[in-house]
């Protein structure tokens, strides 16, 4: 599914950021949807990739065939939140950007769960 098209390279520096590992963006990083959406995030913003507890890095890392589609949605979510717009639909471009960028599906499915899973449990909606 995913092609040059769809998300521009991810150049980024890891840095620490009180003491956690962060990857600040140095090129915009350019996504495309298949449904036609654009969406940018912008330089110097810092990411922590995929939010995914410890205890699961060996078999789902921070880092994987969901990269990208884990920093649009970082920066989504802090859009979101600000914006005070509801968190689902930020989930859903979440999903769609990790199946453009070729996650398989029962993977995007079962990180798409997790996330709705969570939001719903902080109260986030």
């Amino acid at each position: 599914m995913s092609n040059a098209r769809t998300f521009s390279p991810l150049i980024v520096e890891l840095v620490q950021v009180n003491g956690k590992s962060r990857g600040r963006i140095h090129r915009p990083l350019v996504y495309r949807s298949s449904e036609g959406g654009k969406y940018v995030v912008p330089v110097d913003y810092l990411t922590d990739f995929a939010s995914i507890p410890r205890l699961l890095w060996s078999f789902l890392p921070p880092m994987g065939s969901y990269t990208k589609a884990a920093v649009i949605h970082d920066h989504a979510v802090e859009m979101q939140r600000a914006k005070g717009e509801p968190r689902k639909p930020v989930d859903v471009l979440f999903y769609n950007a990790m199946r453009d960028e070729g996650t398989p599906r029962a993977l995007a499915s079962l990180i798409y769960y997790a996330v709705r899973f969570a939001a719903i449990v902080r109260g986030l909606g």
